[in-house]
């Protein structure tokens, strides 16, 4: 069926935008991808023109055949329409083919292009834009929105175009056969037009609940999919899949609507027709037995009004494909214009030399959402230090880490490496040079080997064994059936916390790493695996610049120096010591900790 029964439903943030509402913005978006296969689109609707030709060929040939030869009794002329008509079959059949490969060509390549390109840009935004959204909306513009485009560009432009010259090319064969006639057979119009003015609100409400069933549904299976260790552990099972029942239950109710609204509308078109049949018949019939009219002239009609109701059944379904992708397209179209946050720059320049970099941080001021978290910020560390940052939760750590990395840019102030502002260097290369070990360390659903050498995918096998050698998580790797080719599972489920720390620890060995950076990494992990890491760090640290924010003050044994956070600033720095003499901040969290 045109325009697709499901290619309606289309999930997430579901809203209507009517064609006449696209700016010129969503045009000239189409338009470019649609202009490298304008050649293709315009073979495939000459191809539609041979289906929509043999369509209205077919019935004129039988008033021939009857009329010119049945009636006359000159049966010899009959094989050559027989041979014409199978002519035609096999040119509708031809067409046909080349309709449909062509514009699926056209609209295949437009999905690959247009993913391409807004897969591309998405990678690109900032952390701010994914921190903002649902990851299941972000998910909709690359599937649904991208197909709804395809279903566009492949059915309804070339449907609409067949169905309209189809539909024209059959009312003026009809008035030119029979004025009198065409007009009786299109009484069965208004029919039409009731039929899909009363049931195209029904069809689009229906459309709309069972988007937001699917949608409610799809987001309940990703909740209780991505937390399925709490709800075990909690012993939510019955409760979660109570709740799934019962949205469940409203998809297959929403569904059951639709279903039932279309199963009102195709019968109804068919009773449509039926009716447009018998007056056909009916009128056609007295005209023929009172010698106004041939008979292959009513058998013609009789073909013409089955082919009429075709095209009209069908350009009512093409305007859902229209409305569809007209959303889509807005949709997607905003997403493109959406600019990062954090800009590459323009004029970008390139650090120089190797080993441990300079960090300075000055007067670096910085908020979400006008609420400031760092204050006048001054912060310096010597290459090859160890820096141990220590403070209360909220005082800003993490956020300091998002700077340095410039997942955010500073609101004001600077940082600086070896000198250089990290908003000259390239984003690329600033990140080539670093690596955070975060508190949760996320894993992609790959081989072990795979995680490892993520950031350096040159790497060869003998360098992942040595830097797994080297933080101590070798012996266990081994231990698996499968070794380094073990799947670690969706977010790393198949290893403990402690085991993805090592596998951090063991990715930021490799590569050119001048800074590390742990940021709460040793807090969730026990006495064993916090020692191992730290004896990894040992083997880590030489020749690098380290920032190490613990919460556990063991883990600042390796640290030359700490600082201390306070409402947004470095309050003091200096040894373990001399803070627990001068520094009332780093006693109480220092003494809280000996407590907990």
């Amino acid at each position: 069926m045109r325009g697709g029964f499901y290619h309606r439903f289309r999930t997430q943030d579901q809203e209507d935008i009517r064609l006449r509402d696209l700016n010129r913005e969503c045009i000239s978006l189409l338009w470019y991808y649609l202009r490298p296969r304008i050649k293709t689109l315009g073979l495939s609707l000459l191809a539609m023109l041979g289906v929509a030709g043999s369509a209205m060929l077919t019935p004129y040939l039988l008033k021939i055949a009857v009329d010119d030869y049945i009636v006359a009794g000159r049966m010899e002329g009959l094989v050559l329409v027989v041979i014409l008509m199978i002519g035609t079959a096999g040119v509708s059949w031809f067409s046909s083919y080349w309709e449909t490969f062509l514009s699926a060509s056209v609209g295949q390549g437009t999905i690959r292009d247009l993913r391409r390109d807004l897969f591309s840009h998405i990678q690109k935004l900032s952390v701010d834009f994914f921190a903002s959204r649902q990851t299941g909306s972000i998910m909709s513009r690359i599937t649904a929105d991208v197909n709804a485009i395809s279903e566009l560009v492949r059915g309804g432009l070339v449907s609409f175009v067949s169905d309209m010259v189809t539909l024209l090319g059959i009312i003026i064969i009809m008035v030119i056969l029979h004025p009198t006639l065409a007009l009786v057979s299109f009484t069965a119009f208004p029919v039409i037009y009731a039929i899909i003015k009363l049931l195209g609100h029904r069809m689009r409400k229906a459309f709309h609940e069972v988007q937001a069933s699917m949608a409610a549904m799809s987001a309940d299976v990703q909740e209780n999919v991505s937390g399925i260790r709490a709800v075990q552990s909690l012993a939510r099972e019955r409760g979660s899949i109570e709740r799934f029942e019962q949205v469940n239950l409203q998809q297959f109710r929403a569904s059951m609507k639709a279903v039932m609204a279309f199963g009102l509308f195709f019968p109804g078109m068919t009773v449509a027709g039926t009716f447009g049949t018998a007056i056909v018949l009916w009128f056609g019939g007295l005209q023929v037995a009172a010698g106004n009219i041939s008979p292959g002239v009513l058998l013609a009609f009789l073909g013409y009004i089955r082919r009429l109701f075709m095209p009209l059944r069908d350009l009512s379904q093409v305007y859902n494909t229209f409305q569809s992708a007209a959303a889509s397209l807005d949709r997607i179209n905003n997403y493109l214009k959406i600019t990062p946050s954090v800009q590459e720059p323009v004029n970008p320049v390139s650090l120089k030399g190797e080993g441990p970099v300079r960090l300075q941080l000055g007067n670096v001021t910085f908020g979400y959402d006008e609420t400031p978290v760092l204050k006048d910020l001054n912060l310096n560390i010597e290459p090859g230090e160890v820096l141990g940052l220590v403070g209360a939760t909220g005082a800003g750590k993490t956020t300091l880490v998002n700077l340095i990395t410039r997942f955010y840019d500073v609101d004001a102030g600077c940082i600086l490496l070896d000198g250089v502002d990290i908003r000259q260097l390239e984003l690329r290369e600033l990140r080539r040079i670093m690596a955070v070990i975060p508190q949760d360390v996320f894993l992609f659903p790959r081989s072990i080997a795979e995680n490892i050498a993520y950031g350096n995918p040159e790497t060869s096998k003998e360098q992942i064994i040595d830097a797994a050698k080297k933080v101590g998580v070798h012996q266990f790797i081994i231990s698996l059936p499968r070794g380094y080719e073990t799947d670690v599972g969706e977010e790393g489920i198949r290893l403990s916390g402690g085991q993805k720390q090592l596998l951090a620890l063991a990715q930021a060995m490799l590569g050119e790493k001048r800074l590390l950076i742990l940021d709460e990494a040793t807090s969730s992990v026990d006495a064993f695996t916090e020692k191992t890491m730290q004896n990894a760090l040992q083997e880590t640290l030489p020749g690098k610049t380290v920032i190490i924010i613990a919460h556990r003050f063991a883990t600042l044994t390796l640290a030359n120096r700490i600082a201390v956070m306070g409402e947004g600033k470095i309050v003091d720095s200096g040894l373990h010591e001399e803070l627990m003499e001068r520094s009332e901040e780093y006693r109480e969290l220092y003494l809280k900790q000996q407590v907990d």
